[in-house]
């Protein structure tokens, strides 16, 4: 079987959507594959029977009645008989053909895909050993640990406690340091991305609180002094309140761009800085410091005392427990305990809340910079993914430079060691699965939903697999739910009418090739527009029929 695998440079390596000698719900990371050997009534009274063993262990005659109580029909109206023909589909995706695939590549490594994390790597060993080097152990961001792992942990903990940020939460002495790995890259497959889980470090609750109040302060700071948004709903929120002060005879200026290297290559210096300007700005407005609740994920910024079910974490606090976590942060690389040197601490809860802290930081100062420029400037951004626009009046040139000023001026208002790629082409551009840009009368900004498929489904191909196939083991209602998300994403993230018209249209074709029958897609159209008072009713009338 070997000798059928592509190769690459005399290596293993090929992606499962590119070849045809496997099934096609293999090719489906997130399909659910049905059990091979049923479930019986003996196996599911069996199990509900040992869920109930704790309260019934000690009355054997209660045992016996609910053993002898819950038979016959009881049992049988919790299975689901499927009449339709679509037994033969289901039987192809089963848990012993996963299997027989299995011992197939047993030898092999199996890793996702970044931005499309269900495609499937199948390489040899030596191709993701290559990948682990040139991302851990021969770059310069990490340096080799002589120190054991149980001696890492037992010194960042006694270092923890000297800390005195008991608020934080205690230090876990069980706790293991993160397992690093690699996927790779969806454009470039000779590139991989670094990934470093750290479910079980030793500060991992400490970890999540802070990222918790540097997201409060970061979200509490005045509207329009950064980019940062919170979620991807913000965006269309964002587009209307820069339609709004869009002015007769004026237009938008525009541009988008991907923030590279954003978590390895900032220095630690940097990071202590943005943090240092969030809590000052802070103290002049008098706060005290951020009260996170003992229950659930709220957080608020401390202006009085703290109040009753809320615990209070000090300024100080953050600033110690960063930089314990900049010049704490070791992981683990086949067996190799690596320090990191350079860059946001890898995989930690903190990292995304310090990196978007560090980037709103230049872009407060940025909108700072720019005078009267200030009120015609608008921008969002999520982590790495950024788009400014700026109004000017359309028949003055003067305003036209001044406006390609400033948008130069924000090309260089990152920190020296991240990179600004330029991503936008023309009026329209991809932002955050979103098609952005000016509509050409009103030279107002628009947004258009879009599913990671809409532009290749027309040639007939699957490239992202962001759902599960027709046959994937699950109910009817279960694929109902996820067409319906679908449906809301359209609607919540167009503001261009009948433009989700190319969105349903792509989705219908996306679902057929998938194996939906037409069916699925139809009747969930139809309940979502009925849901909504009719708001799609020209659509239903003309995919449904």
């Amino acid at each position: 079987m070997d000798a059928k695998f592509p190769r690459r440079d005399g290596h293993v390596c090929f992606r499962l959507s590119e070849v045809d000698f496997v099934p096609q719900w293999l090719k489906n990371a997130k399909n659910r594959p049905r059990p091979s050997r049923g479930y019986t009534m003996s196996s599911l009274s069996k199990q509900v029977l040992e869920a109930f063993s704790a309260f019934v262990a000690t009355d054997l005659v209660f045992r016996e009645e609910l053993s002898r109580m819950m038979k016959g029909e009881e049992w049988d109206g919790c299975f689901n008989r499927s009449k339709s023909n679509d037994a033969d589909m289901h039987g192809e995706c089963n848990t012993d053909k996963v299997r027989i695939w299995k011992a197939c590549f047993d030898s092999l490594v199996c890793c996702s895909i970044d931005h499309n994390p269900g495609d499937s790597l199948v390489c040899c060993p030596v191709v993701y050993r290559q990948g682990m080097e040139v991302m851990f152990l021969k770059t310069i961001g990490f340096e080799i640990c002589l120190k054991k792992e149980d001696d890492v942990n037992f010194e960042n903990g006694k270092k923890f406690g000297e800390l005195g940020v008991r608020n934080l939460g205690k230090w876990n002495s069980r706790g293991r340091l993160g397992m690093c790995y690699v996927i790779l890259k969806l454009k470039d497959t000779r590139k991989w991305r670094p990934i470093c889980p750290t479910y079980y470090e030793g500060g991992v609750v400490a970890s999540k609180r802070v990222a918790r109040v540097v997201n409060q302060l970061l979200w509490d700071l005045p509207s329009g002094s950064n980019f940062n948004m919170r979620s991807t709903e913000e965006l269309v929120k964002r587009i209307s309140d820069a339609n709004k002060g869009l002015l007769p005879g004026e237009k938008f200026v525009t541009a988008a761009f991907d923030i590279k290297e954003m978590f390895c290559n900032l220095s630690h210096d940097a990071v202590l800085d943005a943090v240092g300007w969030i809590i000052d700005y802070w103290l002049l407005q008098r706060a005290k410091g951020v009260m996170l609740k003992n229950r659930g994920k709220e957080a608020k910024v401390r202006m009085r005392d703290v109040q009753i079910g809320w615990m209070d974490v000090s300024f100080d606090d953050v600033m110690r427990f960063v930089k314990f976590d900049l010049e704490c942060t070791f992981v683990m690389v086949g067996g190799v305990v690596l320090k990191q040197r350079i860059g946001i601490p890898m995989g930690k809860a903190s990292s995304p809340a310090l990196a978007c802290l560090l980037t709103a930081y230049s872009e407060f100062t940025f909108l700072n910079s720019l005078g009267s420029m200030r009120l015609m400037t608008y921008g969002a951004r999520i982590v790495d993914d950024v788009s400014i626009f700026v109004r000017c009046k359309k028949t003055d040139a003067t305003s036209r430079l001044r406006v390609e000023q400033v948008i130069l001026c924000f090309e260089d208002c990152y920190h020296e060691n991240l990179t600004l790629e330029r991503t936008d082409k023309g009026r329209f551009w991809e932002f955050l699965g979103c098609i952005v840009g000016t509509e050409e009368v009103t030279n107002e900004l628009v947004c258009v939903a879009t599913h990671k498929n809409q532009a290749m489904v027309k040639g007939g191909l699957l490239v992202f697999q962001n759902l599960q196939d027709f046959c994937t083991y699950s109910g009817r209602q279960q694929k109902l739910a996820v067409i319906s998300s679908f449906l809301y994403r359209a609607k919540r993230y167009t503001t261009f009418k009948g433009a989700e018209a190319v969105f349903l249209l792509t989705l219908k074709m996306g679902l057929r090739m998938r194996g939906f029958p037409d069916d699925y897609f139809d009747t969930a159209l139809k309940t979502f527009s009925d849901k909504f008072e009719g708001i799609w009713e020209d659509c239903v009338e003309c995919f449904t029929g």
